[in-house]
């Protein structure tokens, strides 16, 4: 039953990737990086999702990695992902023609934070604990496309101050959704 949720769960992640891949065609070489980190973030999203289904079945894998140990990674993906969007609203306003690859960074970075966050999730037996780690992974994945999505849409017109300020907001959801994340492995942690 487990090893049919997390195959369902990959499944479903491939097939969004597949899916944004196969819709792309007609994007431009720029428009590409963008769509990945799109399709980066759909994917995450797929795969926390059959996280928390497996987590409220009572099936989530537990005490993989020590909670000490989970916790560093976990901080570390945390201050990497929150330097990344940084870099990237720091880049709209001196270099947008480089927003392409500093949105690759921060889908890299985050894909690193959901797994550290997966990694927390089990390594607490509490399930309501598991739950709420994966919730705000969950947060934090859905972030990750709106910054995305707002990047691309600056990229396109770099001077439409309407694109900027999304691009602004979405990255405080951004570092909200990650304090969310950090508050919620803190509390699972025994």
């Amino acid at each position: 039953k487990k090893d049919d949720m997390l195959h369902c769960s990959n499944i479903a992640g491939e097939a969004i990737q597949e899916l944004v891949s196969s819709t792309s065609g007609a994007s431009s070489a720029a428009d590409e990086r963008f769509d990945a980190a799109i399709a980066k973030a759909q994917a995450m999203m797929a795969d926390i999702e059959g996280q928390l289904m497996m987590a409220q079945s009572g099936l989530l894998d537990t005490a993989s990695v020590p909670q000490e140990q989970a916790m560093d990674q976990l901080n570390a993906a945390v201050k990497g992902l929150g330097n990344a969007a940084k870099n990237l609203v720091g880049c709209a306003k001196t270099a947008p023609d480089q927003l392409g690859p500093r949105v690759g960074d921060v889908a890299k970075t985050a894909q690193q934070t959901i797994d550290a966050a997966k990694i927390v999730a089990c390594a607490t037996p509490n399930a309501a604990a598991q739950r709420a780690v994966l919730l705000a992974a969950k947060n934090l994945t859905a972030n990750c496309e709106a910054i995305a999505g707002c990047a691309k849409s600056l990229a396109s017109a770099p001077k439409n101050p309407t694109f900027a300020n999304a691009l602004n907001n979405s990255a405080k959801h951004m570092i909200e959704s990650l304090t969310g994340l950090v508050q919620s492995a803190k509390s699972a942690d025994p």
